[in-house]
């Protein structure tokens, strides 16, 4: 079983400060993801939106090298990270106690996708199995209500990743396809 997580929000331009306070939930004898993790029930993320110009040097290679360890190193998937879209995006950066925790794009309406839509998102392999990736999620959904309200997002999905963008209202379209030869859906999330 997953744990509880609540999540307690303060938005100041244009960072948000998130504490999850997880707690544990009976595994019932069977061996759990959550049961040997050790979790500081007070930690605190920080977001931050900013566009590419508004990072700077050191900001934007900490982002690549995060994205490269997971995208190409731990799934073993050599393919180009850094492309056209980084200069189109909005960058949600995830800190924990300053290091960088967790971390998606947003991507413009009308340049991926007709739609905007989310990529590159990853949680850090030290933080994960503290509920980050679902605060990172929340957030995002939020910061493209604000900018991008009444439209249509998208994202193209890993296909292991379905039930996870499903419990944010994501719906599949389409026919599962290999992108860098890992199984993908695109899924779409209707308009509010």
């Amino acid at each position: 079983m997953k744990p509880a997580i609540q999540v307690v929000g303060q938005k100041t331009a244009s960072t948000t400060y998130f504490t999850s306070h997880t707690l544990a939930t009976p595994t019932h004898g069977r061996k759990s993801f959550w049961q040997n993790e050790k979790m500081d029930l007070n930690m605190q993320i920080v977001f931050q939106w900013a566009r590419l110009e508004q990072l700077s040097s050191p900001q934007f290679h900490e982002i690549i090298a995060h994205r490269e360890r997971v995208f190409i190193v731990e799934q073993n998937c050599p393919f180009q990270d850094a492309d056209q879209y980084d200069a189109h995006s909005w960058h949600l950066i995830g800190r924990v106690d300053g290091q960088l925790a967790a971390y998606l794009r947003i991507t413009d309406a009308g340049h991926k996708f007709a739609e905007a839509c989310i990529g590159r998102v990853l949680t850090a392999s030290e933080f994960r199995g503290q509920s980050f990736g679902i605060a990172l999620m929340q957030e995002a959904l939020n910061g493209m209500h604000q900018q991008f309200s009444k439209q249509a997002n998208r994202i193209g999905a890993q296909s292991y990743l379905l039930k996870f963008y499903g419990s944010f209202g994501f719906v599949v379209v389409g026919d599962e396809y290999l992108e860098d030869g890992i199984p993908h859906f695109e899924m779409l999330r209707p308009a509010d």
